[in-house]
């Protein structure tokens, strides 16, 4: 026996589901002058920020329970760049909270 397809609802060019996260993500890691930024839309997945001791900092964060990514696996960074995915608040804000007891200023 045949089945029919399910029709699926076109894309309408909204956004279901909550607001998107990424400008919240972006000011908040704002705070922090030793985290150069460069991520060009504020609604991407992820944002790139840019510290001295990345390598550092990202082992300090796993420590804390935090992965983020190396930078230096994407084109174009180098191992300065760190990628960190945009969650929901709480999450930023446990990684703000993390920073800031790291002594990330």
């Amino acid at each position: 026996m045949l089945r029919a397809k399910p029709r699926w609802p076109r894309p309408s060019g909204r956004r279901s589901g909550p607001p998107p996260t990424g400008p919240i993500c972006s000011a908040r890691l704002a705070e922090f002058g030793e985290l150069g930024q460069a991520t060009a839309d504020p609604r991407a997945p992820f944002v790139l920020v840019r510290h001295a001791d990345a390598a550092g900092l990202r082992e300090r964060l796993r420590a804390e329970g935090i992965a983020v990514r190396r930078g230096d696996t994407f084109p174009g960074l180098d191992a300065r760049w760190l990628r960190l995915a945009v969650r929901d608040r709480a999450t930023t804000d446990r990684l703000v909270r993390a920073l800031a007891g790291l002594g990330v200023r």
